[in-house]
């Protein structure tokens, strides 16, 4: 242990120094489960990968603005103070021909494209780069490639003879170079030659090493494709870079590479744009190919002005395939249990995000999504009867009216039949969570129900490792530059930052409700108290409009186990079995002693003591809130034999405070109120 740690006297001389017992042991840090996953429909992004958000804005330049619920879910969650999400698109099995496909190359004076290729052994092949991700959000996008002249230097005219320089290098002497001191360049870059008419050509560097010349000097010296001319007089290093621009109306994103021109340079074009954009990445056309034949950008003499780009595929948004299984990760047709327990199966949608380890909520905000589909056709009723005449039968009702466009994608809760739909996908989510029992999955009430069909829809769960929001709230665009117009959002979004951003601040023991929806500026529907009173009972928690924003005035799941009620209970049972799965892992393969079990039962003990100081516990003290044995009654000599520890865990997780009762007494003359706290 050093010194300055606060566990023992300052270290001295190098010995063996005792330290205190205990004085390493440090109380376990709880898992968190602050980490939220949003899988939706987006422009842009890798499918079916998840990926680790920490902003709005790192969100914007991933994944874009599309015709999805999933940019305003994810712009909410933020806004309440999340700090972590993992985001994933959902789309159809990848296309190839989906993404964009942009060459390389140049109009000249006759507006001739010109396409850059790499060359060499009398091959040519043409530049071509590829949308990273697939969608018509490349269609924008353009490549620029700049040779930037460097240092430039003479050609030295005292360098030693050539049999001197062949005998030290091994290489044809008149293909060899040596630079001033403090010039140095990889094999694979350019030079331009000057001759005192101006252009003397390019040569390539193939080789550097360093030899030794007369007096014992040891010199840099490069080797060259091609002897140099005589008549050159200077060298220029030529640098390159290439700049990528989607050119996004959100706000676009630039990315520059500095690169070689060759295969043998470090930073091979191909290999330095692979490895770091997230806009482009080399067609393999070309690209393979190029690496395996040392084929060299063709550059002219003199260096060309930038490159550009122009697309020769455009990229196709297909919203309109997105199917169930892309959803889901299967249809729901195909039952969910774990038919691969070997983990071969290759998960997508929202199977595939429910993989990810420190998850601890999930919402699927495009969860009704439908594919783009045409308005429906209302049914126009029959001309009314006469005055004074009443029709025999009733009126046929006219069929929903939906707007055509991204609204016609989602599932209508109004209709049966797709009410019955979304509430199997949701229940689908609901059982991932289950099978998990790692994080809590958050879903919305349907639009468009009434208080009463809200309550039915509800009856289709029973989980702790579920809660469900209503109604759906307002949100403004969250991007500048788009029309100021408020589209509904899925409240889940909103409960997902509300509880990441109290965990954050709190702990776990404080209750995710109480809390105004930040950045909500209306609502679909004003619940009546009335209404609220058959809500809250049932575990929908629900957003209530005050005179500052709208409130979250609940914290359950929906569990019809009274245990399991509280959000909090739930979540704070999952860090604890969490915690202490990660936290004893130390224990395997350690000698079963006596010894071995008080220690484990003090490090639980530290985590629950921990726990109880955060509130998080019913009793008074620490022997009403918790404990934890491991005696000789749960370990007997047959379990110690079959290898076996058992450590028994018990604690009483405090519940929100939910009601406040007021006691009313009248006397003769007065009237007396008491306040009655009740849970």
């Amino acid at each position: 242990m050093t010194a300055g740690m606060g566990t023992g006297p300052p270290l001295g001389a190098p010995g063996v120094y005792h330290v205190p017992p205990g004085a390493e042991r440090t109380e376990p840090r709880p898992v968190a489960l602050d980490a939220a996953g949003f899988a939706g429909v987006a422009p842009r992004g890798p499918v079916d990968e998840p990926l680790a958000v920490g902003s709005w804005p790192e969100y914007l330049a991933r994944f874009g603005l599309g015709p999805g619920l999933l940019p305003l879910a994810v712009s909410a969650f933020f806004a309440q103070g999340g700090r972590r999400a993992y985001v994933l698109r959902v789309g159809p099995p990848p296309s190839t021909e989906a993404h964009t496909l942009l060459g390389q190359g140049a109009y000249d004076t006759g507006a001739h494209w010109i396409p850059l290729c790499a060359t060499g052994n009398g091959r040519a092949l043409p530049v071509r780069w590829q949308a990273r991700d697939e969608g018509a959000w490349a269609n924008g996008l353009t490549v620029t490639l700049t040779a930037v002249p460097g240092r430039r230097f003479a050609v030295e005219s005292t360098a030693p003879s050539p049999r001197t320089l062949a005998a030290a290098s091994g290489a044809d002497a008149d293909r060899l170079v040596l630079p001033p001191a403090g010039v140095r360049a990889p094999a694979g870059s350019l030079l331009h030659v000057r001759t005192a008419r101006g252009h003397g050509g390019i040569r390539w560097i193939e080789a550097t090493s360093d030899i030794e010349v007369p007096n014992g000097v040891r010199r840099l010296a490069w080797t060259l494709d091609a002897p140099l001319p005589e008549a050159a007089r200077s060298l220029v290093l030529v640098h390159a870079s290439v700049t990528v621009d989607d050119h996004a109306p959100e706000g676009p994103t630039v990315e520059s590479f500095d690169v070689g021109l060759s295969p043998r340079h470090p930073r091979w074009l191909a290999t330095a744009v692979a490895d770091g954009s997230l806009l482009i990445a080399p067609d393999p056309a070309w690209a393979e190919d190029a690496a395996a034949g040392d084929l060299r950008i063709a550059l002219t003499d003199p260096l060309p002005s930038p490159v550009g780009s122009r697309v020769e595929r455009h990229g196709e948004d297909r919203y309109g395939d997105i199917g169930e299984e892309d959803l889901l990760g299967r249809p729901l047709s195909e039952p969910p249990d774990d038919d691969d327990p070997a983990g071969e199966r290759e998960y997508r949608g929202v199977e595939r995000l429910a993989q990810v380890a420190d998850l601890g909520l999930l919402t699927v905000p495009d969860l009704a999504w439908n594919g783009v589909v045409p308005a429906r056709e209302t049914e126009e009723p029959p001309d009314p009867p006469p005055e004074g005449f009443a029709p025999c039968v009733p009126l046929p009702r006219p069929a929903l009216l939906r707007t055509a466009g991204a609204d016609a994608a989602y599932l209508d809760a109004r209709v049966p039949d797709e009410l019955a739909t979304l509430r199997a996908r949701q229940q689908r989510v609901v059982q991932l969570a289950d099978a998990a029992q790692r994080f809590i999955a958050l879903t919305d009430v349907p639009q468009g129900l009434s208080a009463q069909a809200a309550a039915n829809w509800r009856s289709g769960f029973d989980s702790g490792y579920a809660a469900a929001y209503h109604p759906w709230l307002g949100l403004l665009p969250p991007s500048p530059g788009l029309p100021p117009t408020a589209r509904l959002s899925p409240p889940s979004a909103f409960a997902a930052g509300i509880i990441a951003a109290r965990e954050i601040a709190a702990g776990l023991p404080a209750g995710p409700a109480n809390e105004l929806a930040a950045g909500a500026v209306t609502i679909a529907d004003r619940i009546s108290a009335a209404e609220h009173d058959l809500l809250h009972p049932l575990g929908i928690n629900v957003f209530l409009p005050e005179r500052d924003g709208f409130r979250l005035t609940a914290a359950r799941t929906l569990s019809h186990d009274p245990a399991y009620r509280q959000l909090t209970v739930r979540r704070l049972m999952t860090m604890l079995r969490l915690t202490l799965d990660r936290e004893s892992q130390w224990v395997v393969f350690e000698p079963h002693t006596v010894a071995l079990r008080a220690v484990l039962v003090l490090h639980v003990e530290d985590l629950l003591r921990g726990q109880f100081r955060a509130g998080a516990f019913s009793g008074a003290t620490e022997a009403e809130s918790f404990f934890v044995r491991a005696d000789a009654d749960l370990n007997p000599p047959e379990s110690l034999a079959l290898g076996r520890i058992v450590l028994e865990v018990g604690v009483a997780p405090s519940s929100p405070l939910e009601f406040l009762v007021l006691r009313l007494t009248r006397g003769d003359d007065s009237l007396d109120i008491q306040e009655a706290a009740r849970g």
